[in-house]
């Protein structure tokens, strides 16, 4: 920040509230107010002797000092007065200080400041001096709350912890919350319970104990192991264990196992002498482990959920080192966790079951008969995503015209399966009173915002028509209506391929006074459409176009070969593993004209 003077004259009486034998900050006060204000650190300016001139809002927050409280003084006496030892320091040995008589650089990663309130604030700080014709005139001092990286230096290295006179036990909750943290992450991270509890499981060894098991209460009193976690992986097949078995509770006895999964409080084991142990089923696997993986330790917890047992998590020790209460109390703490993660994941497949049962209820039987080919399909998103308000329809109106729909509600949940079923009797009922598509969705709109309201929704809604060509020949054509959903795909008999991609009209139930439009495209024989629903296309790394780009390629291979192949390949290559929920409608006119046509209705099994 150095300068020259003559552009200079008169920056003392511009730059701040104090002027110093030492001489003026330079700079315009309007400028540097802009320039700290959005800086998200801490900055303030010293003159030469470190008596503050500006302070941004950032280093009010930080230190907790509005600036009129900071300004005329300097920074060793108002938060620099203690070393990063705990120590006070003379003012003659503050650096920052120093920086600015002699007009020097200086910088510290390892520092703290006193706030308002007497906490100690862990910063690293840069100084720059600020000169005229090489003259110190003060320094711009930059600094940053360094607490997080602080707190992870005592949980890793106890000796910097102990040079910062972090006690033991502040450095045990540090790590105890940091463990905490991780195995939530793990259980959160994954709707699969099975998966979940094993990314638990290899937490916990070795971090806690030398191995693990973790079962889970069945229906009517039996167990289920879900994972045998070791420090040594390959021990547990190596020695024959199972880790997949099913057992049940015996009716009676004192086993620790039995007495955690009926509710008792965790209990803690150091006696594995086999006389000692019971003979039932249960008893002799527990066991089992014991003699075969190695036992000098144990602790069993219940997994709880809603004041009810569910499961049970063994921990052991190979080598003498006794679960203590400390040891005890976190594996109660992280069982609990586990055991609500359990809990909700197991509602939320339940929920999802539900809202996905409801949405393929509320699907279609294609049409027979007509002069088309109807190939359709739903699939539901991967196991970790919600059920969404995909759908499609078709349906053959009065006037012989066929019905083609697809649509998908805004919404991942069983609110939006059920407002699905709510539009989609609305559409049906709007599409009987008029033949303009443009017409139908400005009914539906109205009706959503009647009887749906709150609900928003994309959607095609298309007519498949008999007219007449130019030469008075039968030719059948396509007339819909977008709002606000991915273009239709046309195919040719050729291969040849194109998105109608009209513009496409808002979305349902944003305003129903909004126009709707309508547009038409004749089809010729052999040719094919595609609805389909975003869930197809869309990649949440790569956005639409790449996902728009391989159906086209596909549609155009495959589509020739009639709407059957093209759907089973939509299903089996492009559907898996979906990260959204996909619904599409394949409408193929008979390759022979509409003359003599022997049309044929396929769908996927929903």
């Amino acid at each position: 920040m150095g300068h020259s003077g003559d552009g200079q004259a008169g920056s003392s009486e511009r730059i701040g509230q104090q002027e110093r034998a030492g001489g003026p900050v330079a700079g315009d006060p309007a400028l540097l107010r802009a320039v700290f204000d959005v800086v998200a650190a801490g900055l303030y300016v010293v003159d030469a002797q470190g008596y503050i001139q500006l302070a941004n809002p950032g280093a009010q927050s930080l230190l907790g000092y509005p600036e009129d409280r900071m300004l005329g003084v300097r920074s060793h006496d108002l938060f620099h007065y203690i070393d990063a030892t705990g120590k006070h320091r003379r003012a003659e040995n503050c650096p920052l200080i120093h920086a600015a008589r002699v007009g020097r650089s200086a910088a510290s990663d390892s520092d703290v400041f006193v706030r308002s309130n007497g906490a100690l604030l862990p910063v690293a700080w840069s100084s720059a001096p600020i000169l005229d014709d090489g003259r110190p005139f003060g320094a711009v001092v930059v600094f940053y709350d360094i607490t997080r990286r602080v707190a992870a230096d005592l949980r890793h290295d106890v000796e910097l912890a102990e040079a910062r006179q972090a006690s033991e036990a502040a450095a045990a909750e540090a790590a105890r919350t940091a463990f905490l943290a991780d195995t939530t992450s793990a259980l959160i991270s994954t709707l699969d319970v099975d998966e979940a509890l094993a990314r638990l499981a290899r937490l916990l060894v070795p971090r806690f104990a030398d191995w693990c098991v973790i079962d889970l209460l069945e229906e009517e009193g039996e167990v289920r192991r879900v994972t045998v976690a070791h420090t040594e992986p390959a021990m547990v097949p190596r020695l024959g264990i199972d880790a997949a078995i099913r057992f049940t509770i015996p009716d009676s006895g004192d086993a620790p196992l039995r007495r955690v999964l009926r509710g008792a409080p965790s209990v803690v084991l150091d006696d594995f002498a086999p006389e000692h142990w019971q003979g039932s089923e249960m008893e002799r696997n527990q066991l089992g482990l014991f003699t075969r993986l190695g036992a000098a330790d144990a602790l069993i917890v219940g997994l709880r959920a809603r004041q009810a047992v569910i499961g049970a998590v063994t921990l052991t020790r190979t080598q003498p080192h006794p679960f203590d209460a400390d040891d005890r109390a976190l594996a109660e703490d992280i069982a609990l966790r586990a055991g609500i993660a359990i809990d909700n994941a197991r509602l939320f497949t339940n929920t999802r079951s539900t809202a996905e049962a409801l949405q393929r209820s509320l699907l279609p039987i294609l049409p027979a008969g007509g002069d088309l080919e109807l190939c359709a399909s739903y699939i539901p998103a991967g196991h970790d995503a919600e059920v969404g308000g995909d759908w499609y329809d078709a349906y053959v109106l009065r006037d012989g015209s066929t019905a083609v729909v697809l649509g998908d509600v805004v919404g991942h949940d069983l609110e939006a399966a059920t407002r699905m079923g709510d539009i989609r009797n609305h559409l049906r009922a709007a599409s009987l009173t008029t033949t303009d598509p443009a017409e139908v969705m400005r009914l539906l709109d109205q009706a959503m915002d009647q009887f749906v309201p709150g609900a928003t929704a994309t959607a095609v809604f298309a007519r498949v028509e008999r007219s007449l060509d130019d030469e008075g020949a039968p030719e059948l054509r396509f007339r819909w209506s977008n709002a606000g959903h991915p273009p239709p795909l046309l195919v040719l008999p050729d291969g040849t391929s194109r998105y109608l991609e009209a513009e496409p009209d808002p979305l349902l139930g944003v305003d129903p006074s909004l126009p709707r439009t309508r547009q038409s495209e004749p089809l010729p024989p052999g040719a094919t459409v595609l609805l389909y629903s975003d869930g197809l296309v869309e990649d949440r790394g790569t956005g639409l176009e790449p996902g728009l780009s391989r159906l086209r390629r596909a549609a155009s291979r495959l589509a020739p070969q009639g709407a059957r192949q093209l759907c089973d390949h939509l299903v089996e290559e492009l559907g898996r593993e979906a990260a959204d929920d996909i619904a599409f409608i394949i409408v193929s006119a008979p390759s022979e004209g509409l003359d003599g046509a022997a049309p044929e209705i396929h769908e996927r099994p929903r």
